[in-house]
């Protein structure tokens, strides 16, 4: 399945009459697309992966979209984690002593600060911005969800033991 997201889209009609390739910026791609990918992060498409692209229908339905954004905002979570550590869910505290739910939630009105500042109108600032902020929201969830676990552990480590 193919998750390209296009910042210069192009007229696809003029693109299969020229038959070449054609360069564009891309967030997330499928591994084994057989596309290559070049030092400043342009994907090089070829014909045949173009093809397959034009193929695709359109507009896609507002499952195909879910399952899109969701693998790009995943991926870039992951992405981040391993670049920075489990930094947002195992904070540091090198400065700031926040709580991890606290440092999470600083940053998520940080984003929304931001949006309300620029809006949606340069759709670029606009969509890094708004994957941020469901990352981070994301992140909260996930903070929740070990907190729970913190508690479980602690319920089910001092259970009695029925004899």
């Amino acid at each position: 399945m193919w998750f390209v997201y296009m910042f210069n889209l192009y007229n696809f009609d003029t693109m299969k009459k020229n038959k070449s390739n054609y360069q564009w910026t891309t967030t997330t791609t499928n591994d084994d697309c057989g596309c290559e990918e070049n030092s400043a992060g342009i994907e090089i498409i070829n014909n045949e992966e173009f093809g397959k692209l034009v193929e695709h229908e359109y507009p896609r339905s507002t499952v195909e979209v879910i399952d899109s954004v969701t693998l790009e905002v995943s991926n870039l979570l992951k992405k981040k984690n391993k670049d920075y550590g489990d930094t947002a869910n195992n904070p540091p505290q090198i400065f700031s002593k926040l709580t991890a739910k606290e440092g999470i939630l600083a940053r998520i009105d940080d984003k929304l600060s931001r949006i309300k500042k620029i809006g949606f109108d340069n759709p670029i600032d606009s969509e890094d911005t708004l994957k941020d902020l469901i990352g981070y929201l994301i992140l909260l969830k996930v903070q929740i969800e070990k907190e729970k676990d913190v508690i479980r552990k602690r319920i089910v480590d001092n259970k009695p033991k029925i004899k």
